[in-house]
C-alpha cells in the first residue's frame, strides 16, 4: 500500500520537475522567437517541447486520477482461500512455497483462526 504511493508521489515530483524545466525552455525559446530569431530549428525545437509538455501534462492527470482511486484490498474470503491454498502447497513442497511466499507476500505477523 505505502509502496505503491511512494512511487507514485515519486513519479509525479519527477513529471513535474520535468515539466516545469520543459516550460522554462519553451519560454526561452519563445524569447528567441521575439527577438526575431525565429530559425526552423528554433520553431521545430519549440514545437517538440509543446508536444513533450502536453504529454507530460496528460501523465500527471492520469497519475493523479490513479491516486484518487480507493486501494483494492482483498475479502476475507479471498485471503482465507490464499492460506488454505498455502497451507497445501507447504504440505506437499515446503521448500518452493517458502520461496513463492517471500517472493509474494512481505513479511507480516497475521493470525487466522476458523469460522464458528
Amino acid at each position: 500500500m505505502f509502496d505503491r504511493s511512494k512511487k507514485v508521489d515519486a513519479e509525479l515530483r519527477e513529471r513535474r520537475e520535468r515539466l516545469k524545466r520543459t516550460e522554462e525552455k519553451m519560454a526561452g525559446l519563445a524569447d528567441f522567437i521575439v527577438t526575431g530569431d525565429r530559425t526552423q530549428y528554433i520553431v521545430k525545437t519549440l514545437q517538440d517541447h509543446e508536444v513533450f509538455a502536453d504529454q507530460e501534462r496528460a501523465a500527471i492527470a492520469a497519475l493523479e486520477e490513479d491516486a484518487r482511486q480507493p486501494l483494492y484490498l482483498p475479502s476475507i474470503e479471498e485471503v482465507e482461500a490464499q492460506v488454505i491454498e498455502m497451507d497445501d502447497r507447504l504440505k506437499q513442497d515446503p521448500e518452493s512455497a517458502r520461496e513463492q511466499r517471500a517472493w509474494a507476500v512481505p513479511p507480516i505477523c497475521a493470525s487466522i483462526s476458523p469460522r464458528l
